[in-house]
């Protein structure tokens, strides 16, 4: 899939091929390939919020880290992300902007 986007300029970027194009794309800096995964990401529904974090987290997608945040809307489904098992392999940063969200929510 990587090659066809690189030779062809284009490929269908799937919830299946996402983490393989991601860690790709990240490990020989195309950037524009790392563009057009935050994109695919921000319309997928195949991925939980938490795990949209992580992607947001490790590959810094600014546009979904706003997106997944703003989704929380109560106290109540915040407060279960936090008790999700992913919720400790998200760095410090993303969890203060979680802190963050949850001052908003009160």
């Amino acid at each position: 899939d990587l090659l066809n986007l690189l030779n062809l300029g284009t490929v269908d970027i799937t919830d299946r091929s996402v983490s393989y194009l991601l860690k790709l794309s990240d490990q020989f800096q195309i950037e524009r390939v790392l563009n057009l995964c935050e994109k695919h990401l921000l319309k997928s529904t195949g991925f939980d919020e938490m795990n949209k974090l992580l992607l947001a987290d490790q590959f810094i997608f600014k546009s979904l880290k706003e997106l997944v945040l703003q989704s929380f809307s109560t106290l109540t489904d915040l407060a279960a992300k936090l008790k999700s098992p992913e919720y400790e392999n998200l760095s410090s940063d993303m969890k203060a902007a979680i802190c963050d969200r949850l001052a908003k929510l009160v």
